[in-house]
């Protein structure tokens, strides 16, 4: 909180800068890679399994709140676990692919797996950065 003319003035959201927004957006991402096709074999699109997609969304809600907490650390750390959980599961299931069909134009990742993946990726660096930042 900061003093203006005398009175106190809440702090604003984002709290930390642009690397806690950027985690609220990451965690979106998640969200909405969890609901797309995490494959695409013969023109049919694959949806990942109940329990990882499950996974993925609870990683966009940690990450999310990591987006909205006004504590620091938290939010640094609660970005960077949902990031690691999604990229988890974005490269177990790319792996999955590549080692169940050879990848071609007939068998590829899906629009599902790439955006939980960048969102993962995009979490994880903005947190650290977030940390790294509170630290100096």
């Amino acid at each position: 909180m900061d003093r203006v003319e005398g009175r106190i003035q809440a702090a604003k959201w984002p709290y930390f800068g642009v690397f806690q927004r950027n985690l609220l957006f990451a965690g979106l991402g998640m969200w909405i890679g969890a609901a797309l096709p995490w494959a695409l074999v013969l023109g049919k699109a694959l949806w990942g399994a109940p329990m990882a997609a499950s996974w993925v969304l609870w990683a966009g809600l940690i990450t999310v709140a990591g987006g909205a907490v006004r504590w620091r650390n938290l939010a640094a750390l609660s970005g960077f676990i949902g990031g690691v959980v999604a990229a988890y599961f974005a490269l177990w299931q790319t792996t999955h692919i590549v080692q169940t069909c050879s990848l071609s134009i007939h068998c590829v990742p899906g629009p599902g797996v790439g955006l939980v993946l960048i969102g993962g990726i995009v979490a994880i660096v903005n947190s650290y950065r977030l940390y790294r930042r509170g630290s100096e």
